[in-house]
């Protein structure tokens, strides 16, 4: 799945928290490098992302 739209995240490592989660989103939706299998999660005031 190359994006998730609201709802609660869906954590590649541990549950990093954070408030007003907006979306997350991996490789396939944008072209970015977020590292090996990656994933970039978006909130309302602050993003960051996991990776193996």
């Amino acid at each position: 799945m190359p994006a998730r739209v609201f709802g609660p995240p869906l954590w590649l490592q541990d549950d990093e928290g954070g408030d007003g989660f907006v979306m997350q989103l991996d490789e396939g939706l944008v072209d970015v490098n977020l590292g090996d299998g990656g994933i970039m999660y978006a909130f309302a005031d602050d993003a960051f992302w996991q990776c193996h």
